[in-house]
């Protein structure tokens, strides 16, 4: 698969992958805008009712979350949701130490991404 390009199933998922790129919604990146208020917001919530929710449920809920952050750092080190690698790398930071290196990770990826493309 050559940069740029993509790769279908069959002519129907292509077909339906194009009519999604044209819709509001594919454009306007929301579900990973979403994604992130969530995560986000979930963990300052968690953090602030802890007691109220007790020690291991909001370990389990902490240990959810930054594991969906995980994800969103994939999504935000191939260019979602804005097309400015900058600007994805300062959402990326805009997180509480959760005692792993993906910042760092992902910073080097991105950084060898801009020098190979």
């Amino acid at each position: 698969m050559t940069r740029g390009s993509s790769d279908y199933l069959n002519a129907q998922q292509r077909a339906q992958i194009h009519q999604w790129k044209q819709s509001w919604l594919w454009r306007s990146e929301l579900p990973t805008w979403l994604l992130m208020a969530t995560i986000y917001s979930g963990w300052f919530a968690t953090l602030a009712h802890w007691q109220t929710l007790g020690l291991w449920p909001a370990t389990g809920l902490l240990i959810l979350l930054t594991s969906w952050y995980l994800s969103l750092q994939h999504e935000l080190i191939h260019g979602h949701p804005t097309r400015f690698p900058r600007l994805n790398q300062l959402l990326a930071r805009c997180r509480w130490r959760s005692g792993t290196r993906t910042g760092f990770i992902a910073i080097r990826i991105w950084r060898t991404t801009a020098t190979t493309a």
